[in-house]
């Protein structure tokens, strides 16, 4: 998959391949993927044995070793899953387990529910579709992905083994992939229209400005999806959640308490601690710049240690935009340059590197700036926000302490925590995606401040 999209005013190129080898029965034997997200491409590869899968994963010319139980279901490859779906094809519904490797070395359970027969749909003027015309009627299927929090539609020739169409209907508009000639399809990207703007246009707009935001102890906030829908943020950190009759979320940031005990799991997960292809905390450079850190700064308790670390992130940076899509820690620190998933990674490296449990959290900031939200004419209706952002929690005396390696100071109370990741080779992108279903959904009052 290539994508290209608008980060604020600065371009994104995406790419991430997939591949995977299967044996005659359809057994994976093999699979990994690509990624392409900035100058570095990370490589993954998974390797599935009788009861554990390795995991080899290739960043910055580091590679890095691990592994994790094989589940007891069936790890089956996509060639397999076509077969079965192709022979259920006259189905009112298609149930299996697939191996996604951009969603982690695990299968997940992948459901098709058909929509019926319908007749071709053209795919314009560009689309090689001259063969497909043929296969009339065609199948629509809505699917649905075991932890992916969004569904989208597939479109099948007759016989179901040729997939003409998906698309996916997110929260960043509607996403369309059509079947295509093999040269366009591994082309470069065209076009010179407007992309799709992915940071603020999905900011959440506020009645009015927090004054003073650097100076606030205490932030309580109302927050609710516009569909409706029940969901849940964590306890966290400085992060305080309760859930109303109503569904409402009451979030109450306090720098003042004490921050939220930490639950076991957390303690013993050695994954906050390891490194990985995103996370290379063994990389020379992150060692040597989280060392030089901690030595200059003679920090004499973890508290203090863990903030002075905060700042070196932050000092390290010559360069902070948005036209960087996803570096590694070790690209972060090499290059110097990058926006908050760079900050994120990188501190959450020196953390590490220093003995400290670390990960990255995503979330939403308090911005104030006329670009908050964009009329069409071009002026701005709203002057301030809640923008998505990235930052990292270390884990410290039982509890996990917020670091925002994109501030002079080590945090402040606008931020509102969605969700934490150790970004691990074993998660992948899972934990990232199952963000998806809040981005645009949300709408949120500010009770309080002070």
């Amino acid at each position: 998959m290539k994508a290209r999209v608008d980060r604020g005013n600065d371009r994104v190129e995406l790419e991430i391949v997939v591949w995977g080898l299967e044996d005659a029965d359809g057994n994976l034997k093999e699979a990994g993927y690509e990624q392409r997200m900035a100058q570095d491409t990370i490589q993954m590869r998974y390797v599935y044995g009788e009861k554990q899968i390795e995991i080899t994963s290739i960043s910055s010319g580091q590679t890095k070793k691990s592994s994790v139980p094989r589940p007891k279901q069936p790890a089956l490859g996509q060639q397999h899953v076509i077969k079965l779906f192709k022979e259920a094809c006259g189905s009112p519904k298609f149930t299996t387990h697939i191996v996604k490797p951009e969603l982690g070395p695990n299968p997940v359970q992948m459901v098709r529910f058909s929509e019926g027969s319908q007749t071709f749909e053209s795919l314009g003027a560009d689309g090689d579709v001259a063969v497909y015309e043929q296969m009339q009627p065609l199948t629509k299927w809505t699917v649905s992905v075991e932890n992916l929090p969004i569904n989208f539609t597939e479109t099948f020739s007759s016989t179901c083994d040729v997939m003409v169409k998906m698309t996916v209907d997110s929260q960043f508009g509607l996403m369309e992939t059509t079947v295509t000639d093999q040269t366009t399809a591994l082309g470069t990207l065209s076009g010179t229209g407007p992309l799709p703007e992915l940071v603020y246009s999905t900011s959440v707009p506020l009645a009015k400005p927090i004054t003073n935001i650097f100076q606030k102890s205490k932030l309580k906030l109302r927050i609710r999806t516009k569909s409706g829908e029940p969901f849940n943020l964590p306890s966290s950190g400085y992060q305080h959640v309760t859930v109303g009759d109503n569904g409402e979320l009451t979030v109450l940031i306090d720098l003042s308490a004490t921050p939220v005990v930490a639950p076991e799991e957390d303690l013993k997960d050695p994954a906050f601690l390891e490194a990985s292809a995103m996370i290379d905390k063994d990389d020379p450079i992150i060692s040597s710049i989280a060392s030089a850190v901690v030595k200059a700064s003679k920090c004499a308790d973890r508290i203090a240690c863990v903030r002075a670390i905060q700042q070196g992130a932050k000092r390290h940076f010559a360069v902070s935009n948005l036209a960087t899509g996803f570096a590694s820690a070790t690209e972060a620190a090499r290059t110097k340059k990058g926006d908050c998933t760079e900050h994120a990674v990188l501190l959450a490296a020196l953390l590490r590197a220093q003995g400290y449990p670390a990960r990255v959290c995503s979330g939403l900031v308090y911005t104030e700036t006329q670009f908050a939200r964009v009329n069409t004419d071009g002026s701005s209706s709203v002057k301030a926000a809640l923008g998505w952002h990235m930052w990292s929690q270390a884990l410290v005396n039982g509890a996990w302490i917020d670091l925002d390696a994109t501030l002079p100071v080590h945090f402040h109370v606008g931020h509102v925590l969605a969700s934490c990741t150790a970004l691990s080779d074993s998660s992948a992108h899972l934990d990232s995606i199952k963000l998806v279903n809040l981005i645009g959904n949300l709408e949120i009052d500010v009770i309080s401040s002070r």
